[in-house]
């Protein structure tokens, strides 16, 4: 995803952007704690986002940190006056939208604690990527944490072909409309998939995996990904050593399982690795080659900063924790000799024997969406195990918990666990005259895809719109049900949230609608929005 910094592709063909739960603040500040490098608090912190396109990422963060300053600034000036009206309509008084060319800013913003360029670097020519770098080294606190994400080598070589054949037909016409461009682009991808429907080689194979994968992508995506100018993936050492000319170093990346090694790895092909990669930076271009990435997104700071990437469990201890795992089962065994499995939709799960960390889970459900002290989250496991009579040394049960997080945190991408250096206190429970947030209530009234509290994007359906629009916390239970008695009588007949997480179980067949009524239809609905941290009343 990226919204290159050249103003007429973007003005004629906006970029849709999103949420994007990766660049927060939030997570930023926890990853460098995990590596022992202290950062600014996430909680009052100042940010700046490089090609911010309409503010899409920027202004959550702005609605639910009110504390907190954020600056914007995209080439684009339709975008960013599409985010400004945005800015107007929510009177938000902590943000600034700016149409600047990254080029033109210097030392005269101000510093920033937090620096953001996502989906940019990769799209713009060099001068341009350098302009980044320089404007990280010129403007980040001595403490400050930057993201950049760009496209990788080797990985995106499969889909840098089909870049290059798209380009190379698209060019042998001469019309630079968008929209003929897109159209030629794509019957180009229909003639390709019919073409090798058959071809069960390699290279068959591959391409048709990368055409489904673009078939099923907005046109926006395919014009500015596949028929931009500019798109030019890199190789990880190169990114490294044009962030060692501008005094900076590389910290991590924002999905802290990516820099973990490949599970399943033998002994002797470790050995080996070490050989031919016995530095860290190296290590990680050979794990780009076994991995085959095609998209990185590196957590950078000035040099001179050391992070400690041996991350042991005790770091843990300072940390919030937070996680939705559903048990599959109505009652949980806590013996260690029974394996308890706990689901995240309906593909995710988890399986553990540990006791402790099986109370834990238990205990993070029951607070979510809200996060827990890792000291709170011991003392709520400890209870669970005392009422099982299942209580072990508790010095034994701190260790075991704080390494079972820790090694699943580290294991996956999926938010199976979550750990923060911040809290999160959200709505819980609705009130008897729910509020959802403004923005969640003005995004529903002009998409399917709202950002959530958690900065998350969540897909509602038609009813759920409806519903969540009229959450003002100005109507009772009784005024929304009358309301939709008249006006939307199938808006309790169907509870299909799709978000990163998972969906309670719930039994949406006719008798059982019927059988529960529709208060308590109306409630499933607010506790699931609750859930979901769209509500703050």
């Amino acid at each position: 995803m990226h919204r290159q910094a050249f103003m007429n592709s973007y003005d004629s063909v906006p970029y849709p952007t999103f949420a994007q739960p990766q660049t927060h603040p939030r997570r930023l500040e926890t990853i460098a704690w995990l590596l022992s490098l202290p950062a600014p608090s996430s909680q009052n912190c100042r940010v700046l986002e490089l090609g911010c396109g309409d503010g899409s990422n920027l202004i959550p963060m702005a609605v639910a940190a009110p504390e907190c300053q954020f600056v914007g600034i995209d080439a684009s000036s339709v975008q960013i006056e599409m985010g400004r009206q945005w800015v107007n309509d929510l009177r938000l008084t902590n943000i600034q939208l700016e149409h600047r060319a990254i080029e033109q800013l210097d030392a005269s913003w101000g510093s920033f604690d937090y620096i953001v360029c996502h989906g940019v670097f990769s799209w713009v020519p060099q001068r341009v990527q350098l302009a980044i770098l320089r404007l990280v080294r010129e403007l980040l606190t001595a403490e400050g944490i930057a993201y950049i994400s760009y496209n990788t080598q080797p990985g995106w070589h499969g889909r840098g072909a089909i870049r290059n054949m798209m380009g190379y037909h698209v060019g042998r016409f001469s019309s630079d409309d968008p929209r003929e461009r897109i159209g030629r682009a794509r019957g180009l991808l229909d003639f390709l998939t019919r073409a090798t429907a058959g071809n069960q080689d390699s290279y068959g194979l591959l391409l048709r995996e990368n055409l489904a994968q673009l078939s099923q992508l907005p046109d926006a995506y395919l014009f500015h990904e596949h028929l931009e100018e500019i798109n030019e993936p890199i190789w990880f050492l190169d990114f490294c050593e044009m962030l060692s000319g501008m005094e900076l170093r590389y910290v991590g990346e924002a999905d802290f399982s990516a820099m973990i090694e490949p599970a399943g790895l033998s002994d002797e092909i470790r050995h080996e690795l070490q050989e031919l990669a016995p530095r860290l930076l190296e290590k990680e271009q050979y794990l780009d080659f076994l991995r085959n990435r095609s998209f990185r997104q590196t957590l950078i700071c000035r040099a001179g900063r050391q992070p400690n990437y041996a991350v042991g469990s005790e770091r843990i201890h300072d940390l919030f924790v937070g996680s939705q795992m559903i048990p599959n089962a109505s009652s949980v065994d806590y013996s260690s000799d029974v394996v308890q499995v706990f689901e995240l939709g309906t593909e995710t799960t988890l399986s553990t024997q540990l006791p402790i960390f099986k109370a834990a889970l238990v205990a993070l459900r029951q607070a979510w969406p809200n996060l827990l002290p890792f000291e709170i989250l011991l003392q709520q496991a400890h209870q669970l195990l005392e009422q099982a009579n299942l209580m072990r040394e508790r010095l034994d049960c701190k260790t075991e918990l704080a390494k079972a997080l820790l090694t699943t945190y580290s294991s996956t991408s999926l938010p199976v666990v979550e750990l923060s250096r911040q809290p999160v206190r959200l709505t819980g429970e609705p009130s008897d005259a729910p509020m959802a947030s403004p923005l969640v209530r003005l995004q529903s009234n002009r998409s399917q895809i709202v950002s959530n509290l958690r900065h998350e994007s969540v897909r509602l359906t038609q009813a759920e719109r409806f519903l969540v629009a009229h959450l003002d916390g100005k109507r009772s239970r009784d005024e929304l049900l009358e309301i939709f008695s008249e006006q939307f009588p199938e808006a309790f007949e169907s509870s299909d949230v799709a978000c990163a997480q998972s969906i309670d179980s719930v039994d949406r067949s006719m008798e059982a609608i019927t059988n529960r009524g529709r208060p308590q239809i109306l409630q499933e609905h607010l506790v699931r929005f609750a859930r979901y941290a769209l509500l703050i009343g």
